[in-house]
């Protein structure tokens, strides 16, 4: 496990091999993901400056503070059906 890359490649292939290529790909859960951390990270920002800036105690609450994040699947839409 030591010589597993990041990528998931063993290294002694992925440090060596010519035949490698970058493929780019999205996934759209970590697409939702990143979108949803960036605007938590901008409400954050906004409460924050709000409250002080920097010079909040650190004794003080933070929106931050004991949050948790996790994905979900969506409760699938239902659609009318005319009649």
């Amino acid at each position: 496990d030591a010589n597993i890359c990041e990528c998931g490649m063993h290294k002694s292939i992925a440090d060596t091999d010519p035949d490698m290529e970058m493929v780019r790909r999205r996934c759209p859960a970590c697409v939702n993901l990143a979108k949803g951390l960036r605007i938590i990270h901008a409400e954050d920002e906004r409460t924050l400056k709000e409250l002080g800036g920097d010079k909040i105690p650190a004794e003080k609450m933070r929106p931050e503070d004991g949050r948790y994040l996790a994905m979900r699947m969506k409760a699938p839409s239902v659609t009318p059906v005319a009649e």
